[in-house]
């Protein structure tokens, strides 16, 4: 069964019958599987927005045997699965976070970024877990996609975590990694730095290099974050926020209200003129 609802969300088919088999042998599918196939499972009705409470609440009732007998990515698919979800499930975080240096030292980068990504979705502090992330930062940046990169130095600025050695390797390689991402990993690894406050010359320098390719490529959301990054450490930027005021027009008709006083405050933080912005925004507020 674990087989079929899987292969349902890998080919992104949504056929309720599975699901609600799962559901309803919830507890005997939990008893008689193995990590794998629960954390599959799982993973299917995360990646088709599937609830199943009855399915959940069986892993949480087996959270030890699941984390010590899973393998990492077996772990992070759950984890993963249940924030995605807005699944709250304590023992479960709770064991992970027990299990942190094994569970990092046996990882590759985004089963780690899968993780603590989860862990700051809920909400949920893990102190065990990040100071094993600070502590392999060097091979996590070196070794790590830029998606990777991104969630995870998200993650620590959601919940608050100062993680310096790993801010220091984002910012030492900021090159490679502006030049391998997409827009949104970008905005969300400047608004985490900009979050914590830390400083970050580099990053912000490749930023400003790339950024006609950032404001025709970036969402209104990912243009905006980036900005109020800039802004929130004072980091002037001439070439993005030239190029925000050249697509104004378009900024504004695709972006929400919120996403549009923030570029408004960004510019003004700076002490920027953007007529443009506030034509059209006066042009759409009628």
């Amino acid at each position: 069964m674990a087989n079929n609802v899987w292969a349902c969300a890998k080919l992104g088919v949504e056929s309720p019958n599975p699901f609600s088999q799962v559901e309803k042998h919830a507890e005997r599918l939990v008893k008689e599987g193995n990590p794998q196939s629960i954390a599959n499972t799982v993973w299917a009705c995360a990646k088709l927005g599937v609830e199943s409470p009855n399915f959940f609440s069986q892993v949480e009732k087996h959270p030890e045997w699941l984390v010590k007998e899973g393998n990492p990515q077996d772990v992070a698919n759950t984890v993963w699965a249940c924030a995605t979800l807005g699944v709250e499930l304590p023992k479960l975080f709770s064991q992970v976070e027990k299990h942190a240096e094994q569970f990092v030292t046996e990882s590759i980068p985004q089963e780690i970024a899968n993780t603590v990504w989860a862990f700051a979705k809920l909400g949920v502090e893990s102190p065990n877990l990040f100071s094993q992330v600070e502590k392999h930062a060097e091979w996590l940046v070196k070794e790590g996609d830029p998606q990777s990169i991104a969630n995870t130095v998200w993650a620590c600025a959601t919940l608050g975590v100062e993680s310096p050695n790993l801010f220091s390797q984002v910012e030492k390689h900021a090159e490679r990694f502006v030049t391998e991402s997409i827009p949104q990993e970008i905005a969300n690894t400047v608004w985490a730095f900009a979050k914590l406050g830390v400083e970050s010359p580099n990053l912000f320098s490749q930023v400003e290099k790339h950024a006609e390719w950032l404001v025709k490529k970036g969402t209104p959301h990912e243009i905006t974050n980036t900005l109020w990054g800039c802004a929130t450490l004072g980091v002037k930027s001439p070439n993005l926020f030239s190029q925000v005021e050249k697509h104004a027009e378009l900024l504004v008709k695709e972006g929400n209200p919120r996403n549009i006083a923030k570029t408004v405050w960004a510019f003004e933080k700076l002490g920027l003129d953007s007529p443009s912005i506030l034509t059209h925004v006066k042009k759409h507020a009628v």
